[in-house]
């Protein structure tokens, strides 16, 4: 093989990989977007449904018999908290983990627009349906 054919399928590889990374990044970042849209408009039911099924329906079930103390409720004070306060979050980074998960970073930024010292995790895993949130903070 010379150098330029070895250059060649080493362009491929490098161009179909990050294509492929790209899509899922994509998808997964448009849950994070959605959810974050959801909790700015104090929407709990739209809200809830981008997270993982399990501690989806844990919070589903609380709010039906109206009890408390899930740790998605207290995601979901948090939130509140958060946007009552005017804080706001702007998307910085993204990474695959595996082709199950992915972490988002988001860089949160104080009511007068100063940035917070430390950045926001978002996790998602892939279900059935799509990309969901496992895990995620706000500041």
């Amino acid at each position: 093989m010379n150098l330029r054919t070895y250059l060649l399928l080493l362009l491929f590889f490098l161009i179909t990989t990050t294509l492929a990374v790209a899509q899922p990044l994509k998808e997964a970042r448009e849950i994070a977007d959605l959810q974050y849209k959801a909790a700015t408009a104090a929407d709990r039911e739209g809200w809830v449904k981008y997270f993982t099924a399990g501690p989806r329906r844990e919070f589903q079930d609380l709010i039906a018999r109206n009890e408390h103390g899930c740790e998605l409720e207290l995601v979901w004070l948090a939130s509140q908290r958060s946007r009552e306060r005017g804080v706001t979050y702007e998307y910085f980074s993204g990474e695959m983990i595996n082709d199950q998960k992915i972490k988002l970073i988001y860089q949160p930024y104080l009511k007068n627009g100063r940035k917070t010292t430390a950045t926001v995790p978002v996790f998602l895993e892939l279900e059935t349906d799509g990309w969901r949130i496992k895990n995620l903070r706000y500041h």
